[in-house]
């Protein structure tokens, strides 16, 4: 007569049915019962981590790929989660134990780190080198290349760049946006309006189709209607750059960084509208200490971690900029002083840092 499978073999069974069906809390679960059963089942401990990171829960599948079981294993697993933690010089480093089935992968994601880590450089060789094996297939990877073009500084590139892609501004509102930002980068304001404008209509047409809410398309393109707010600023149209931002600041973004480039954009547009309206400059300092993480140790230049790892050093020195100019122009010398102070430290050398510690010089007589 035929033994009875065990209660461990029985658990796998049901666990392979889980993940053809990709039931990832399920897995979860199960693999704790396993591992109850079967302490560092390595196994086991694989699914759960896999199962964790499907599920976005990083910092549970960074506990157990810390497992000794799994310590010589799945790198590009650990290396992903450390991406998703912003532990960048982390995963960089662990990209380097990938083996040759996860070499596509590994390509992808160190193109993401070094785009996280202002480096665009380094970003556009990994996507370049991705482009030669030909691997860059997906209108995703394609977008993600544009991008990466546009943060190293190549903008002009990128009409033959799209040529090579054969892609075009219309396959995508992700594309349109990104070709936008590079009008804007090479100073073709005027052709940037207009891209960001047909962006925005297509994004929404997409979307509405999808039938996300107003809201959340709101909150989608918020990204286009931060560029689009920036150029009207920049052309001198302050006012219309406020009503574009006001439902932004008004409302719940999800993206942190798009948040904290709306906040941004809006104060200076409220400035440039109406500097003496009540309430300005209060309104405008809380939304861009809203914006800072008070329990850190790194000071008044310490910003959310959801913002910091995805604002370049440009954006995030201007946050801070604009920051102590409020302070400094609604009398609050003291605070002014002390943001000043690090951002010398922090970008010595740089004029319009140096020009507010003159003019904070002159206030103390």
């Amino acid at each position: 007569m035929a033994e009875q499978p065990s209660e461990l073999e029985q658990s796998f069974e049901r666990l392979q049915k889980l993940i053809s069906q990709n039931e990832h809390g399920k897995i979860v679960k199960l693999t704790d019962t396993i591992l109850r059963l079967s302490p560092g089942d390595v196994d086991a401990l694989a699914c759960k981590a896999i199962a964790n990171l499907q599920l976005g829960e990083y910092e549970e599948a960074a506990k157990v790929l810390a497992h000794r079981q799994l310590q010589q294993e799945m790198h590009f697993e650990r290396a992903y989660c450390c991406y998703r933690l912003g532990k960048f010089d982390e995963a960089l480093k662990l990209l380097g134990f990938v083996g040759e089935a996860h070499a596509s992968g590994a390509l992808q994601l160190a193109a993401q780190v070094h785009f996280r880590l202002d480096r665009g450089q380094d970003c556009v060789a990994a996507c370049n080198k991705l482009k030669a094996a030909g691997q860059v297939s997906s209108l995703e990877l394609k977008t993600n290349l544009l991008a990466a073009y546009v943060s190293a500084g190549l903008s002009a590139q990128l009409p033959e760049l799209m040529r090579q892609l054969g892609i075009k501004p219309r396959d995508s509102f992700e594309i349109a946006f990104n070709r936008a930002v590079g009008l804007a980068e090479v100073g073709d304001e005027e052709a940037a309006e207009t891209a960001v404008k047909a962006a925005y209509k297509q994004g929404e047409e997409a979307l509405f189709d999808e039938e996300f809410t107003e809201q959340e398309v709101l909150g989608e393109l918020a990204p286009l209607t931060v560029l689009l707010a920036f150029l009207l600023l920049s052309s001198g149209r302050a006012a219309a750059a406020l009503d574009k931002l006001q439902p932004l600041v008004a409302g719940d973004i999800h993206a942190r960084d798009i948040a904290a480039l709306a906040a941004n954009n809006w104060a200076v547009a409220s400035y440039l509208t109406d500097a003496q309206q009540k309430g300005f400059y209060s309104r405008s300092i809380r939304k861009l200490e809203s914006l800072l993480d008070k329990g850190s140790a790194g000071g008044s230049l310490a910003l959310d971690p959801d913002i910091a790892t995805r604002l370049n050093a440009q954006q995030k020195q201007l946050l801070h900029l604009n920051r102590a100019l409020l302070y400094l122009m609604s009398g609050k010398l003291d605070q002014a002083r002390e943001l000043s102070g690090q951002l010398l430290a922090a970008y010595p050398g740089d004029a319009s840092v140096i020009m507010l510690r003159a003019v904070l010089l002159a206030r103390s007589g």
